[in-house]
């Protein structure tokens, strides 16, 4: 299944977390709240999961994930490097990764840095996608063509090369952490 359900214990721990803020800070609280309409507003049976979305649509909701991340996990720091957003990716690709590096990687870490990164390179369109969280239990990398056991990576892998002839590499190390790099060849049109 493309679409995971939203966790009860993730949005109790958002409510949670805008409570206290909001003794302190109301604007902020608010924000967060917006935030998590934002997310929430996210109709999966309106999306299309045949065709490619823009990649500045994919990040729209991965921005308002990771605020929230940020107000439940406030030791979470986001970096952004995105110098190319002019393209097309299957919905959900980058948020997929993007979750799986808090989630597995950085969420029992005090602290630790997300970054996501965009560049053109000679063959297409690359996103970087990177914490430095604590990796997989066994040193590995995870490619199209060693896609392992783990379904969820998978199913984006698969949509992401029926799509858009794109691919991914994971490459990551134990306690050092685990960066994602996929790529979408330039469109033929």
């Amino acid at each position: 299944m493309v679409v995971q359900e939203i966790k009860p214990r993730f949005i109790y721990d958002i409510l949670v977390r805008v409570g206290d803020i909001f003794r302190r800070d109301p604007k902020r609280a608010e924000g967060i709240i917006n935030n998590l309409v934002e997310y929430l507003k996210f109709n999966p049976e309106m999306t299309d999961f045949v065709h490619p979305i823009p990649f500045e649509e994919e990040m729209d909701r991965v921005l308002a994930y990771l605020k929230i991340e940020q107000a439940r996990l406030p030791n979470l720091n986001v970096e952004l490097q995105l110098e190319d957003m002019d393209f097309y990716i299957p919905a959900l690709t980058v948020q997929h990764f993007v979750e799986n590096g808090i989630q597995h990687g950085l969420e029992n870490k005090t602290g630790g840095t997300l970054t996501i990164k965009t560049f053109k390179s000679e063959s297409g369109h690359s996103i970087i996608v990177q914490d430095d969280g604590k990796g997989f239990s066994n040193e590995m990398s995870i490619s199209s063509e060693n896609q392992g056991s783990r379904f969820g990576i998978a199913n984006v892998i698969n949509r992401l090369q029926r799509m858009v002839s794109g691919d991914v590499e994971i490459v990551t190390k134990p306690d050092v952490g685990t960066t994602v790099l996929i790529s979408v060849p330039f469109s033929k049109e």
